[in-house]
């Protein structure tokens, strides 16, 4: 197993991303990726406190199903707004977690983290965005791209302090099979290149530490947001 990742400010003045990669049992492996809100105060203060309560919560956990991730989850809300009672500033973050033990695997998220799981050459999973545009396509409701452009950065579930807001999306994955690439990614790369560009990036790349920086290239020039990525790679 290889793990590639990044963080970059892009054309922000500060990044308020944060990427974790912590072992935290003898075969358990924690990957953690937060976008800090950047309409709060304390966007990247936010993400990393949360990351680093979830880990810890996680760490003392014999069995990590979902259960026990939303619980990880709600006493990082509870840290959070811990902290903004305390200095008096509003702050909150989006997050999506991938957790790999030897023979299970799985992922999380709240908010617009984007997940995806590549086999085979094909994408079998991908996450479905936590954000009011998402909502009203999965109900059916057509927007304009006026709307879109408007309404696609509006997240309907982050971790602010309000644990009612901060219900994960879950999904199990099962054992990974050689050959599967699982990612995470803030909205700083999927503003860019949707699902299908960072599969074509991928497995049209020589390897992939090609497709990834391919990826990095692209954003840095298109992108005007934070942006980062880890990608796990169950080598052949």
């Amino acid at each position: 197993m290889k793990i590639t990742s990044f963080t970059e400010k892009g054309r922000r003045k500060t990044n308020q991303d944060f990427v974790m990669i912590e072992k935290i049992g003898q075969n358990t492996d924690l990957i953690l990726v937060a976008d800090g809100m950047g309409g709060y105060d304390g966007g990247d203060i936010a993400s990393k406190m949360v990351c680093e309560s979830i880990c810890t919560y996680l760490s003392s956990q014999s069995v990590i199903n979902q259960d026990a991730i939303q619980k990880a989850v709600n006493k990082s809300n509870l840290a959070v707004r811990q902290y903004q009672s305390d200095h008096g500033i509003k702050m909150g973050t989006t997050i999506g977690g991938i957790v790999i033990s030897e023979n299970e695997s799985c992922c999380f998220w709240v908010g617009d983290v984007k997940i995806i799981h590549f086999r085979a050459g094909e994408i079998i999973f991908e996450s479905r965005d936590h954000t009011l545009i998402s909502e009203m396509g999965e109900h059916g409701s057509v927007a304009s791209a006026e709307r879109i452009e408007k309404y696609r950065h509006v997240v309907t579930r982050s971790i602010h302090g309000t644990v009612k807001d901060a219900i994960i999306g879950f999904e199990h994955f099962g054992p990974i099979a050689c050959g599967d690439i699982l990612m995470a990614c803030t909205d700083g790369i999927t503003d860019v290149m949707d699902a299908y560009s960072i599969h074509e990036c991928l497995y049209s790349s020589d390897n992939i530490e090609d497709g990834i920086n391919r990826i990095k290239e692209l954003v840095e020039v298109e992108g005007r947001d934070n942006y980062s990525g880890v990608w796990v790679n169950y080598l052949k």
